[in-house]
């Protein structure tokens, strides 16, 4: 009796640890499905319209941006409208020029700036170097010609 006792011990033993590791391999089983084709398809569409919402909000995030860098030079040229038409008659009227030329660059920018938020993924980064260098022309621009007017002054 005690030898089927020892033989029963490790048999039970051996038996318990297959059952035990039998359920755990189909329950791992049962968390993984097959994937078919549909699900990728369906998965890919997902991806894309997440990717294109997260470009959207980038595309109007930079646009807001390049309005607020804008709408900060307008104020600047405003500003320097304001100086020039309280210094001597010669000078103001030396700088009207200037500033017709300046304003034409802001409405260069807003065409810019508006083809930028109206563009396709695809025309997106060369519409936006296009803003990029209109608004540096637009600095430069005013950058010199405060400047001068500062010396003349």
């Amino acid at each position: 009796m005690k030898n089927i006792f020892r033989n029963t011990i490790p048999i039970l033993l051996a038996l318990t640890t297959a059952f035990v590791l039998t359920a755990c391999n189909q329950q791992s089983k049962q968390g993984e499905e097959n994937v078919t084709g549909g699900d990728v398809k369906s998965e890919m569409k997902e991806a894309a319209r997440t990717t294109k919402e997260y470009l959207s909000q980038e595309q109007q995030e930079m646009v807001d941006n390049y309005q607020q860098k804008l709408d900060q030079l307008e104020s600047e040229i405003e500003t320097f409208r304001d100086k020039m038409e309280s210094a001597n008659a010669s000078v103001a009227d030396e700088y009207q020029a200037n500033v017709d030329t300046l304003e034409s660059k802001v409405a260069t920018v807003e065409k810019e700036v508006n083809d930028l938020q109206n563009s396709t993924e695809d025309a997106w980064s060369t519409t936006k170097q296009g803003v990029d260098e209109a608004l540096s022309d637009l600095e430069e621009s005013l950058k010199s010609v405060q400047d001068q007017f500062n010396e003349e002054s």
